[in-house]
């Protein structure tokens, strides 16, 4: 077994990475957030290579900074058979301080359409997570969320039961 690295975006550090197809019928997409840190939230496309020399195309997915994107994933939340990006930021980092260093901690879901385009939607505001994960909790077949903060108002877990639609799952 022999791997070969691919740089994607050497500026990227200390990141999370997740990949999938958010592109249908394109090779896997890559999503990266800056983990430990202060950076943008992107994912990138696959556009020309020959083995030597790749080109990877970068999408920024919100126009500002993530602070401490602990929380990186991709999956189908919204069931309509599209990957969709979740991603959360910490609250708290610092273990000497009993305050909070980012009491305003944000989550998001980006609704992917399967085309390369995302309807952003902020999940929540205030909760810092730490390595949030999607799976079905509950057992109904729809994405839920579990989360817990790294070492603000803990011990704590958080879980976000998906109520999905009216409908049920698109």
């Amino acid at each position: 077994m022999k791997f070969t690295p691919h740089v994607i975006d050497d500026k990227m550090r200390d990141t999370r990475a997740a990949a999938g197809y958010l592109v249908k019928g394109a090779r896997p997409q890559v999503v990266f957030v800056v983990g430990d840190g202060v950076g943008r939230l992107k994912w990138y496309e696959w556009k020309t290579g020959d083995g030597a020399h790749e080109t990877w195309a970068g999408h920024d997915l919100l126009g500002h900074d993530v602070i401490h994107g602990h929380s990186l994933q991709i999956a189908d939340l919204d069931g309509d058979g599209n990957l969709d990006i979740f991603c959360g930021e910490m609250g708290k980092w610092t273990e000497s301080s009993p305050l909070p260093d980012n009491p305003h901690a944000r989550t998001w879901i980006f609704y992917g359409d399967g085309r390369g385009n995302f309807t952003r939607t902020l999940f929540s505001q205030g909760v810092g997570t730490h390595e949030a994960k999607v799976g079905d909790l509950d057992g109904d077949g729809r994405l839920d969320i579990v989360g817990k903060p790294y070492n603000w108002e803990t011990p704590r877990l958080d879980i976000w039961l998906n109520q999905g639609n009216a409908a049920g799952p698109r």
